[in-house]
């Protein structure tokens, strides 16, 4: 899939800033972080307006209803996401096809309900995978890992609307068949030589765009 919509890495571990020129700059995009927030408390504490940023609904820590649009092509559709914490479950449904996906703070599962096939992607596998590749085709991973924070995953919605709500099914479906893209990866380098690069495809084999109802390529998913 190449849509808009990025499913990209969130570092993990602690950042060393060297110099006080670093320091000001974090501390700045920490306080900006910080007062994003509080403004999205306080508009939904006080009921004089809708949060419009997923990633400030995510950062209340409660269960959140989030309605936006996305652009495919020339095409725009509305989605709906929940989200809680870390958590988020989007549904789009394209040509009758409904289309889901779930982050659970740790895997991303994506399927369609019509094919009963999707794929799922373990952050801490991907990150373990990549440090057994070259710098370049490292590089491709981190930029495909699932992203908790919500920032890059959901920064081309337009219209944004987050209001609180109740009742969002976080769970995965037992009647789905999932394809493991990290054990996929990793069974196929161990049949690459050294220095090699992976096939063309490959280290971009994640969903980057399922909240679009794109359909998931069939050589991602099981027969």
């Amino acid at each position: 899939m190449k849509q808009t919509m990025k499913i990209a890495a969130v570092a993990a571990g602690v950042l060393l800033l060297v110099g006080c020129g670093n320091k000001a700059v974090n501390n700045s995009d920490d306080a900006d972080t910080k007062n994003a927030r509080e403004m999205a408390q306080e508009q939904v504490q006080s009921g004089s307006g809708v949060v419009g940023s997923i990633k400030d609904a995510m950062g209340l820590g409660r269960e959140m209803k989030c309605t936006y649009k996305m652009k495919i092509g020339n095409e725009e559709m509305e989605t709906i996401t929940y989200v809680n914490g870390k958590k988020y479950m989007t549904e789009s449904v394209i040509a009758g096809n409904t289309q889901k996906m779930v982050f659970d703070g740790e895997t991303m599962y994506s399927w369609s309900e019509k094919e009963k096939k999707g794929t799922k992607v373990d952050m801490a596998c991907m990150k373990e995978l990549e440090k057994d590749l070259p710098d370049t085709e490292s590089e491709k991973i981190t930029e495909n890992v699932p992203d908790p924070t919500g920032e890059k995953t959901f920064e081309d919605a337009m219209d944004v609307k987050c209001e609180e709500a109740g009742g969002a099914d976080f769970s995965i479906p037992t009647d789905v068949v999932f394809a493991d893209q990290c054990e996929m990866m990793r069974n196929l380098m161990k049949n690459i030589p050294g220095g090699a690069n992976m096939p063309k495809g490959m280290s971009q084999g994640i969903p980057e765009n399922m909240p679009s109802g794109v359909n998931i390529p069939n050589m991602n998913s099981p027969e």
